[in-house]
């Protein structure tokens, strides 16, 4: 779970300058807070159950312990869920797009590509490097 989260902060930062990310991340944080706002003024909620209702919502969970009871409180939640559900899917799916790219651990960097023209083979030797052979810079003799 720790690499999870840490390849998902990872993830994010580098998708901090991508101004579509930018722009996801904000709508989906305007989307709950104002699913809090309107929950908590029309349906009076706390502020932590408006919350929860709001993103409870939005992530399409529903548990059924809370639901608007106003008139009011139900148009409004047919709306935020057609809209806030696309926004909040679009944004992570782009966090989890970049999160199948990035590594959750830097690689190590002491390991460097081999020179041009020359691949690896067989395992490294202790305490040596890798055995290599030269490629042949045609893949066919010419006849």
């Amino acid at each position: 779970m720790p690499l999870l989260i840490l390849t998902m902060l990872r993830a994010g930062w580098a998708l901090r300058r991508d101004s579509q990310f930018t722009s996801l991340a904000l709508l989906a944080v305007i989307a709950i807070i104002s699913g809090t706002g309107f929950y908590s003024i029309v349906e009076g909620l706390r502020i932590v159950d408006a919350l929860y209702l709001s993103v409870a919502t939005l992530t399409t969970v529903g548990y059924g312990d809370l639901a608007p009871k106003t008139d009011a409180g139900k148009l409004f939640t047919v709306v935020y869920m057609l809209v806030g559900v696309g926004i909040l899917l679009a944004f992570v799916t782009t966090l989890a797009a970049k999160m199948s790219q990035t590594p959750a651990l830097h690689p190590l960097k002491h390991q460097s590509a081999p020179p041009r023209g020359v691949e690896p083979c067989g395992e490294r030797p202790p305490g040596g490097d890798a055995l290599v052979h030269e490629v042949p810079s045609e893949p066919y003799p010419r006849r």
